[in-house]
Protein backbone atom coordinates (compact mmCIF):
# COMPACT_ATOMS: atom_id res chain seq x y z
CA UNK A 1 0.00 0.00 0.00
CA UNK A 2 1.49 3.06 -1.07
CA UNK A 3 2.05 6.17 1.35
CA UNK A 4 -0.62 8.48 -0.01
CA UNK A 5 -3.17 5.59 0.13
CA UNK A 6 -5.64 5.67 3.35
CA UNK A 7 -8.76 3.89 4.25
CA UNK A 8 -11.52 5.50 6.17
CA UNK A 9 -12.15 3.93 8.55
CA UNK A 10 -15.82 4.80 8.51
CA UNK A 11 -16.16 3.46 4.72
CA UNK A 12 -14.77 0.49 5.26
CA UNK A 13 -17.32 -0.16 8.59
CA UNK A 14 -20.12 0.98 5.89
CA UNK A 15 -18.73 -1.53 3.47
CA UNK A 16 -18.41 -4.45 5.67
CA UNK A 17 -22.38 -3.66 6.89
CA UNK A 18 -23.39 -3.83 3.28
CA UNK A 19 -21.98 -7.01 3.01
CA UNK A 20 -23.47 -8.67 6.23
CA UNK A 21 -20.52 -8.62 8.13
CA UNK A 22 -20.38 -11.36 11.03
CA UNK A 23 -17.92 -9.35 13.25
CA UNK A 24 -20.56 -6.35 14.26
CA UNK A 25 -21.67 -6.31 17.77
CA UNK A 26 -24.77 -8.48 18.21
CA UNK A 27 -28.17 -6.61 19.04
CA UNK A 28 -28.84 -6.90 23.23
CA UNK A 29 -31.96 -5.19 23.45
CA UNK A 30 -33.99 -7.10 25.71
CA UNK A 31 -35.17 -5.54 29.30
CA UNK A 32 -34.24 -7.09 32.92
CA UNK A 33 -37.49 -9.03 33.50
CA UNK A 34 -38.30 -7.00 36.08
CA UNK A 35 -38.20 -3.68 34.62
CA UNK A 36 -41.26 -1.41 33.52
CA UNK A 37 -42.06 -2.78 29.57
CA UNK A 38 -43.10 0.95 28.84
CA UNK A 39 -41.78 3.92 30.33
CA UNK A 40 -42.76 7.79 29.35
CA UNK A 41 -40.25 10.18 29.94
CA UNK A 42 -41.77 13.89 30.53
CA UNK A 43 -40.52 16.92 29.57
CA UNK A 44 -36.88 15.77 29.77
CA UNK A 45 -34.72 18.16 27.17
CA UNK A 46 -32.34 15.82 24.47
CA UNK A 47 -28.88 17.09 25.04
CA UNK A 48 -27.90 19.96 22.77
CA UNK A 49 -31.40 20.77 22.65
CA UNK A 50 -33.38 23.47 24.49
CA UNK A 51 -37.01 22.26 23.91
CA UNK A 52 -39.04 19.49 26.31
CA UNK A 53 -39.95 16.70 24.76
CA UNK A 54 -41.79 13.38 26.34
CA UNK A 55 -39.69 9.97 25.10
CA UNK A 56 -42.09 6.59 25.39
CA UNK A 57 -39.79 3.64 25.76
CA UNK A 58 -40.96 -0.22 25.40
CA UNK A 59 -39.27 -2.74 25.50
CA UNK A 60 -36.48 -1.51 25.43
CA UNK A 61 -36.28 0.74 22.73
CA UNK A 62 -36.89 4.19 21.97
CA UNK A 63 -40.58 4.23 20.43
CA UNK A 64 -41.67 7.81 20.34
CA UNK A 65 -40.29 11.32 20.75
CA UNK A 66 -42.61 14.65 20.89
CA UNK A 67 -45.70 16.15 22.80
CA UNK A 68 -46.78 12.41 23.72
CA UNK A 69 -49.80 11.73 25.68
CA UNK A 70 -49.66 8.18 26.56
CA UNK A 71 -49.79 6.09 29.19
CA UNK A 72 -47.24 3.46 30.73
CA UNK A 73 -45.74 1.16 33.56
CA UNK A 74 -43.54 3.65 34.66
CA UNK A 75 -43.74 7.77 34.67
CA UNK A 76 -40.70 9.48 35.05
CA UNK A 77 -40.68 13.77 35.73
CA UNK A 78 -38.19 14.83 33.35
CA UNK A 79 -38.17 18.56 34.20
CA UNK A 80 -34.83 20.41 34.23
CA UNK A 81 -33.16 16.91 33.31
CA UNK A 82 -31.12 16.19 30.08
CA UNK A 83 -30.98 13.11 28.40
CA UNK A 84 -28.07 11.62 26.57
CA UNK A 85 -27.02 8.04 25.38
CA UNK A 86 -25.02 6.12 27.63
CA UNK A 87 -20.86 6.36 26.91
CA UNK A 88 -19.08 3.53 24.38
CA UNK A 89 -15.27 3.25 25.91
CA UNK A 90 -13.64 2.76 22.76
CA UNK A 91 -10.16 1.28 24.93
CA UNK A 92 -11.15 -1.08 27.52
CA UNK A 93 -9.22 -4.13 28.97
CA UNK A 94 -11.91 -6.18 30.86
CA UNK A 95 -9.85 -9.44 30.71
CA UNK A 96 -7.33 -7.84 33.03
CA UNK A 97 -9.67 -5.68 35.14
CA UNK A 98 -13.13 -7.33 35.22
CA UNK A 99 -15.00 -4.97 36.16
CA UNK A 100 -17.73 -4.26 33.44
CA UNK A 101 -20.92 -4.45 36.08
CA UNK A 102 -19.57 -1.23 37.63
CA UNK A 103 -19.03 0.48 34.15
CA UNK A 104 -22.51 0.09 33.29
CA UNK A 105 -23.20 1.62 36.34
CA UNK A 106 -21.40 4.68 35.97
CA UNK A 107 -23.07 5.10 32.34
CA UNK A 108 -20.77 3.34 29.91
CA UNK A 109 -22.96 0.87 27.83
CA UNK A 110 -20.80 -0.22 25.20
CA UNK A 111 -16.62 -0.96 25.13
CA UNK A 112 -14.24 -2.10 22.80
CA UNK A 113 -11.83 -4.48 24.18
CA UNK A 114 -8.58 -3.90 22.35
CA UNK A 115 -6.13 -7.05 24.33
CA UNK A 116 -7.22 -10.29 25.80
CA UNK A 117 -6.66 -13.82 25.89
CA UNK A 118 -8.48 -15.72 22.62
CA UNK A 119 -10.48 -17.37 25.57
CA UNK A 120 -11.91 -13.96 26.83
CA UNK A 121 -13.43 -13.28 23.41
CA UNK A 122 -16.60 -15.42 23.68
CA UNK A 123 -17.33 -14.07 27.10
CA UNK A 124 -21.24 -12.56 27.69
CA UNK A 125 -20.73 -9.29 29.33
CA UNK A 126 -24.80 -8.39 28.96
CA UNK A 127 -26.06 -6.03 28.91
CA UNK A 128 -22.35 -4.57 27.82
CA UNK A 129 -22.21 -4.38 24.22
CA UNK A 130 -18.87 -5.26 23.52
CA UNK A 131 -16.86 -5.88 20.81
CA UNK A 132 -13.32 -7.74 21.22
CA UNK A 133 -9.74 -7.55 19.47
CA UNK A 134 -8.61 -10.80 21.05
CA UNK A 135 -4.59 -11.13 21.68
CA UNK A 136 -2.57 -8.85 19.48
CA UNK A 137 -0.46 -9.88 16.47
CA UNK A 138 3.10 -9.06 17.71
CA UNK A 139 6.46 -10.23 16.65
CA UNK A 140 8.57 -12.90 18.53
CA UNK A 141 9.00 -11.38 22.35
CA UNK A 142 7.20 -8.31 20.89
CA UNK A 143 4.84 -6.62 23.11
CA UNK A 144 3.24 -6.79 25.27
CA UNK A 145 3.93 -10.34 25.48
CA UNK A 146 7.45 -9.88 27.23
CA UNK A 147 5.58 -7.34 30.00
CA UNK A 148 1.84 -7.02 31.31
CA UNK A 149 0.46 -9.16 28.46
CA UNK A 150 2.52 -12.53 29.08
CA UNK A 151 -0.24 -14.61 29.79
CA UNK A 152 -2.24 -14.87 26.47
CA UNK A 153 -2.40 -11.08 25.33
CA UNK A 154 -0.37 -11.65 22.12
CA UNK A 155 0.47 -13.84 19.66
CA UNK A 156 3.88 -14.09 18.30
CA UNK A 157 4.61 -13.83 14.48
CA UNK A 158 7.80 -14.52 13.01
CA UNK A 159 6.66 -14.07 8.97
CA UNK A 160 4.19 -12.56 7.11
CA UNK A 161 2.72 -15.96 6.75
CA UNK A 162 2.04 -16.20 10.57
CA UNK A 163 0.33 -12.85 10.56
CA UNK A 164 -2.04 -13.68 8.22
CA UNK A 165 -2.73 -16.71 9.60
CA UNK A 166 -3.10 -14.89 12.91
CA UNK A 167 -5.83 -12.61 11.36
CA UNK A 168 -7.57 -15.20 9.86
CA UNK A 169 -7.96 -17.41 13.05
CA UNK A 170 -9.05 -14.19 14.92
CA UNK A 171 -11.67 -13.67 12.36
CA UNK A 172 -13.32 -16.91 12.33
CA UNK A 173 -13.52 -16.54 16.69
CA UNK A 174 -15.45 -13.24 15.87
CA UNK A 175 -13.54 -10.78 16.53
CA UNK A 176 -14.32 -7.24 15.36
CA UNK A 177 -11.22 -5.55 15.06
CA UNK A 178 -7.05 -6.78 14.42
CA UNK A 179 -4.63 -4.80 16.97
CA UNK A 180 -1.23 -4.96 16.24
CA UNK A 181 1.05 -2.84 17.92
CA UNK A 182 3.49 -0.63 15.32
CA UNK A 183 6.43 -0.44 17.93
CA UNK A 184 7.28 -4.63 17.47
CA UNK A 185 6.19 -4.73 13.74
CA UNK A 186 7.90 -3.60 10.88
CA UNK A 187 5.54 -1.20 8.21
CA UNK A 188 5.66 -4.07 5.63
CA UNK A 189 4.61 -6.95 8.29
CA UNK A 190 1.69 -3.86 9.83
CA UNK A 191 0.98 -3.64 6.11
CA UNK A 192 0.41 -7.38 5.93
CA UNK A 193 -1.85 -7.30 8.63
CA UNK A 194 -3.96 -4.64 7.29
CA UNK A 195 -4.33 -6.03 4.10
CA UNK A 196 -5.58 -9.49 5.52
CA UNK A 197 -7.65 -7.49 8.57
CA UNK A 198 -9.43 -5.83 5.15
CA UNK A 199 -10.06 -8.46 3.77
CA UNK A 200 -12.33 -10.47 6.19
CA UNK A 201 -14.20 -6.96 6.24
CA UNK A 202 -12.32 -6.25 10.04
CA UNK A 203 -10.91 -2.77 11.63
CA UNK A 204 -7.40 -2.60 12.91
CA UNK A 205 -5.56 -0.65 15.50
CA UNK A 206 -2.43 -0.12 16.40
CA UNK A 207 -0.40 0.31 19.50
CA UNK A 208 1.98 3.17 18.85
CA UNK A 209 2.97 5.61 20.95
CA UNK A 210 5.94 7.39 19.15
CA UNK A 211 6.00 10.31 16.36
CA UNK A 212 7.92 6.93 14.13
CA UNK A 213 6.02 4.58 15.05
CA UNK A 214 2.49 6.48 14.44
CA UNK A 215 3.60 7.22 11.51
CA UNK A 216 4.37 4.05 10.02
CA UNK A 217 0.88 2.38 10.96
CA UNK A 218 -0.60 5.43 9.09
CA UNK A 219 2.12 4.32 5.97
CA UNK A 220 0.44 0.66 6.04
CA UNK A 221 -3.14 2.01 6.42
CA UNK A 222 -3.75 1.39 10.24
CA UNK A 223 -7.50 2.28 11.02
CA UNK A 224 -7.43 3.22 14.37
CA UNK A 225 -4.62 4.46 16.69
CA UNK A 226 -5.53 3.16 20.26
CA UNK A 227 -4.00 5.64 22.23
CA UNK A 228 -2.77 9.19 21.16
CA UNK A 229 0.78 8.75 20.98
CA UNK A 230 2.88 10.49 24.20
CA UNK A 231 5.81 11.29 21.87
CA UNK A 232 6.34 14.90 20.21
CA UNK A 233 4.12 14.52 16.91
CA UNK A 234 5.38 16.16 13.23
CA UNK A 235 2.77 17.42 10.98
CA UNK A 236 3.36 14.68 8.80
CA UNK A 237 2.48 12.42 11.25
CA UNK A 238 -0.64 14.50 12.59
CA UNK A 239 -1.87 14.73 8.75
CA UNK A 240 -1.93 10.68 8.13
CA UNK A 241 -4.17 10.51 10.55
CA UNK A 242 -6.59 13.34 9.18
CA UNK A 243 -9.25 10.71 8.15
CA UNK A 244 -8.81 7.96 10.24
CA UNK A 245 -9.48 7.75 14.10
CA UNK A 246 -7.53 8.02 17.59
CA UNK A 247 -8.71 6.98 20.72
CA UNK A 248 -7.69 9.75 23.29
CA UNK A 249 -6.67 7.97 26.71
CA UNK A 250 -4.90 10.91 27.95
CA UNK A 251 -5.77 10.27 31.79
CA UNK A 252 -4.27 6.70 31.58
CA UNK A 253 -0.63 8.54 30.33
CA UNK A 254 -0.98 11.63 32.86
CA UNK A 255 -2.36 14.65 31.05
CA UNK A 256 0.90 15.56 29.79
CA UNK A 257 0.70 18.78 27.80
CA UNK A 258 2.55 16.64 24.74
CA UNK A 259 -0.35 14.21 24.53
CA UNK A 260 -2.67 16.64 25.20
CA UNK A 261 -1.22 18.98 22.33
CA UNK A 262 -1.18 15.78 20.42
CA UNK A 263 -5.07 15.31 20.14
CA UNK A 264 -5.26 18.98 19.81
CA UNK A 265 -3.74 18.78 16.68
CA UNK A 266 -5.03 15.40 15.58
CA UNK A 267 -8.68 16.72 16.46
CA UNK A 268 -7.79 20.10 14.45
CA UNK A 269 -6.67 18.25 11.67
CA UNK A 270 -9.88 15.96 11.01
CA UNK A 271 -9.62 13.27 12.74
CA UNK A 272 -12.38 11.21 14.52
CA UNK A 273 -11.96 11.62 18.26
CA UNK A 274 -13.14 8.75 20.17
CA UNK A 275 -13.20 8.70 24.13
CA UNK A 276 -11.52 6.05 25.63
CA UNK A 277 -9.60 5.27 28.62
CA UNK A 278 -7.58 2.51 28.91
CA UNK A 279 -9.84 0.73 31.45
CA UNK A 280 -7.38 -2.29 33.21
CA UNK A 281 -4.74 0.39 32.98
CA UNK A 282 -6.53 3.04 34.07
CA UNK A 283 -8.57 1.75 37.20
CA UNK A 284 -11.50 3.91 37.65
CA UNK A 285 -15.08 2.90 36.25
CA UNK A 286 -17.76 4.69 34.43
CA UNK A 287 -17.15 7.67 32.69
CA UNK A 288 -13.71 9.32 33.54
CA UNK A 289 -14.12 12.93 34.76
CA UNK A 290 -10.11 13.26 34.18
CA UNK A 291 -10.38 11.55 30.96
CA UNK A 292 -13.28 14.43 30.22
CA UNK A 293 -11.68 17.08 31.73
CA UNK A 294 -8.26 16.57 29.48
CA UNK A 295 -10.52 16.80 26.17
CA UNK A 296 -11.88 19.97 27.20
CA UNK A 297 -7.81 20.98 27.60
CA UNK A 298 -7.55 19.24 23.70
CA UNK A 299 -9.76 21.85 22.67
CA UNK A 300 -12.98 19.51 22.40
CA UNK A 301 -16.00 21.44 22.56
CA UNK A 302 -18.96 19.73 25.00
CA UNK A 303 -20.77 18.61 21.67
CA UNK A 304 -17.37 17.14 20.42
CA UNK A 305 -16.82 15.40 23.60
CA UNK A 306 -20.33 14.05 23.70
CA UNK A 307 -20.25 12.54 20.30
CA UNK A 308 -17.12 11.44 20.95
CA UNK A 309 -18.34 8.73 23.46
CA UNK A 310 -21.43 8.26 21.65
CA UNK A 311 -22.46 9.01 17.72
CA UNK A 312 -18.85 8.78 16.75
CA UNK A 313 -17.50 5.20 18.12
CA UNK A 314 -21.48 3.94 17.29
CA UNK A 315 -20.96 5.19 13.78
CA UNK A 316 -16.96 3.61 13.47
CA UNK A 317 -17.28 0.50 15.61
CA UNK A 318 -20.78 -0.83 14.18
CA UNK A 319 -22.45 -0.34 17.33
CA UNK A 320 -26.07 0.55 15.13
CA UNK A 321 -28.04 0.26 18.20
CA UNK A 322 -26.26 2.49 20.45
CA UNK A 323 -25.26 6.10 20.38
CA UNK A 324 -28.21 8.29 20.09
CA UNK A 325 -31.49 9.42 21.59
CA UNK A 326 -33.50 8.46 18.73
CA UNK A 327 -36.65 6.01 17.53
CA UNK A 328 -35.65 2.77 17.24
CA UNK A 329 -32.41 3.07 19.23
CA UNK A 330 -31.76 0.59 22.22
CA UNK A 331 -33.22 2.75 25.38
CA UNK A 332 -29.48 3.05 26.87
CA UNK A 333 -29.41 6.93 28.10
CA UNK A 334 -28.45 9.19 31.22
CA UNK A 335 -30.68 11.52 33.00
CA UNK A 336 -28.46 14.55 33.82
CA UNK A 337 -29.02 17.80 35.69
CA UNK A 338 -27.40 19.84 32.83
CA UNK A 339 -27.03 20.07 29.25
CA UNK A 340 -23.65 17.86 28.67
CA UNK A 341 -23.13 19.83 25.68
CA UNK A 342 -22.57 22.96 27.73
CA UNK A 343 -21.47 21.35 30.69
CA UNK A 344 -19.12 18.01 29.60
CA UNK A 345 -18.00 17.08 33.35
CA UNK A 346 -21.98 16.66 34.42
CA UNK A 347 -21.27 13.13 32.50
CA UNK A 348 -19.52 12.06 34.88
CA UNK A 349 -22.08 12.07 37.82
CA UNK A 350 -25.51 10.97 35.80
CA UNK A 351 -28.73 11.26 38.10
CA UNK A 352 -29.81 7.90 36.72
CA UNK A 353 -28.50 5.63 34.37
CA UNK A 354 -30.66 3.22 32.30
CA UNK A 355 -29.36 0.02 29.83
CA UNK A 356 -31.82 -1.46 27.57
CA UNK A 357 -35.18 0.25 29.19
CA UNK A 358 -33.28 -1.09 32.81
CA UNK A 359 -32.46 1.10 35.51
CA UNK A 360 -28.90 0.62 37.07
Amino acid sequence: MSENTFISPRALLLTSMLVGCSQLPPSQHTPDANSPSSILIQNVIIAGTTTPVDIFVQNGRFQNIGALNQSADLVINGSNSWIAPTFIDSHVHFAYLSLSSAMLDGGVGAAVDLASPEAFIASDLAPMQMLFSGPMITSVNGYPTQSWGANGYGIECPDDACIVDAVEHLAKLGVGVIKMPAQSLTQHQLTTGVEAAHQSQLLTATHAMSDNDARMAAIAGVDVLAHTPTGILTTDTIQGWSNRAVVSTLAAFGGSTTIVNNLQAFHQAGSTILYGTDFGNLQSSGISATEIQHLQNAGLSGTEILASGTSAPADLWGFAELGRISVGKIASFLLLADDPTQNPIILTTPNEVWIAGSKR
